[in-house]
């Protein structure tokens, strides 16, 4: 190592150069890593920031778009009766005339104590409905039973035409839990009577007058 300095004399200024010999020990060597990673971390930064550079361009020219759902939940009910079910579908109608490129799913799940055949049953007397007295375009309503669960269910959903649903539920077998009972030809008939005897036991025990 040279170490340079200049001594000031009466009119002259003379160089002298003073000569160390050092020898590397463990401290240089400690001192030359950290000065290498010091090194290292001053370029990773300046990599990092040149990228960001690079890339921040492209994320600000990118139009900003606002994302919809290509799916939407209209409605969803129990075991009710009829005459109520015909309001929601009457609502349903009336979203389908409102936006003709959407694409209503009818979903219709068993429940424990179910008769033989009653989703299919109950998904085509809803669709005939919404088809001939609601003047429903039939092309656009699409029916699926989807299994057994803890109570009957019917879900209605919105999804744009061309374009399917992300929500397309897995059809659930029915298990051990659940009874299945045969009701005629005519699953919805014996329902609805069942229905009718319950509301007028009902009504019996308030002392009201059965229907």
């Amino acid at each position: 190592m040279v170490i340079e300095s200049i001594v000031a004399g009466d009119e002259l200024l003379t160089r002298r150069s003073v000569f160390f010999e050092t020898r590397p020990g463990p401290c240089s060597r400690f001192i030359q890593l950290r000065y290498i990673m010091m090194c290292l971390s001053r370029s990773m930064k300046a990599l990092f920031f040149a990228a960001l550079l690079l890339l921040t361009p492209f994320s600000l020219s990118r139009p900003h778009t606002k994302t919809t759902p290509d799916v939407f939940w209209l409605d969803k009910y129990g075991n009710i009766a009829w005459e109520d079910e015909k309001a929601r579908l009457d609502n349903f109608a009336i979203q389908l005339m409102h936006d003709p490129n959407e694409i209503g799913y009818f979903y219709v799940r068993s429940g424990r104590v179910s008769c033989s055949g009653e989703a299919q049953a109950r998904a085509v007397r809803a669709k005939n409905y919404m088809t001939r007295v609601r003047n429903a375009d039939g092309n656009r309503i699409i029916w699926r039973d989807i299994g057994y669960g803890d109570g009957f269910e019917v879900s209605i959903w919105l999804a744009p035409r061309g374009k399917p649903p992300l929500y397309v539920p897995d059809y659930q077998p029915p298990t051990d839990r659940h009874v299945i009972k045969y009701c005629g030809s005519n699953p919805l008939r014996e329902l609805d009577r069942a229905r009718r005897r319950a509301h007028n036991h009902a009504n019996s025990l308030s002392g009201i007058e059965p229907i």
